[in-house]
C-alpha cells in the first residue's frame, strides 16, 4: 500500500482535453555528491512510478505523454525519473 502527496502537478490540456502530464515531487535530501544523488532517485523512484501511473489511468493518458521528475530543492537540482 502506497500513500502520499504529489507536491506539484502539471497538465497541459488541448481544449479541455489533457494531453501531457508533469509529476514533480520536492525533497530536501542533501545530494552533495553524485553517487548520493543517484541513490536517493532509486530510492525514490517506486515512489515518482506509483504517481505517475496513477495521473496515467486518472487522466487516461499514454505512459509517454506523463513525467515524473524529483525537485532537491537543496541543491537546486531538478532529475528525471520517469
Amino acid at each position: 500500500l502506497l500513500s502520499g502527496f504529489i507536491d506539484r502537478l502539471v497538465i497541459v490540456y488541448e481544449g479541455d482535453r489533457p494531453v501531457y502530464a508533469d509529476v514533480i515531487d520536492y525533497k530536501t535530501d542533501r545530494v552533495d555528491d553524485p553517487q548520493v544523488l543517484e541513490q536517493r532517485v532509486a530510492y525514490y523512484r517506486p515512489q515518482l512510478r506509483a504517481y505517475a501511473e496513477g495521473v496515467q489511468r486518472m487522466l487516461r493518458l499514454n505512459p509517454q505523454q506523463v513525467t515524473a521528475r524529483l525537485l532537491f530543492v537543496t541543491a537546486d537540482r531538478m532529475v528525471d525519473v520517469v
